[in-house]
């Protein structure tokens, strides 16, 4: 990894991911018949983060809604795995 362009680059199972935070805010949904704040999540920032629900997981050409009571993170190939309960991930 001699090319890295700075040393905010990191290695994270596998692939190199540039430093910032995965928690980008929050933002009001209407679920369950209320309004709450979901947290918003960068994708690209995600590492070994659990997401739990109500949350937004926000990538260049999609975004992920995870619902109350749902989990989510990245599985060992970068994909988001998500899964009702509070189970480990």
């Amino acid at each position: 990894f001699h090319d890295l362009r700075d040393a905010g680059d990191a290695l994270h199972r596998g692939r190199v991911r540039r430093y910032r935070p995965a928690r980008k805010g929050t933002r009001r949904v209407f679920t369950a018949g209320a309004w709450q704040d979901a947290v918003v999540w960068d994708r690209e920032a995600l590492a070994t983060d659990i997401v739990t629900g109500p949350a937004i997981i926000e990538e260049a050409f999609a975004t992920h809604y995870i619902a109350t009571g749902w989990q989510a993170a990245l599985g060992d190939a970068g994909a988001i795995i998500a899964q009702r309960g509070a189970r480990k991930l």
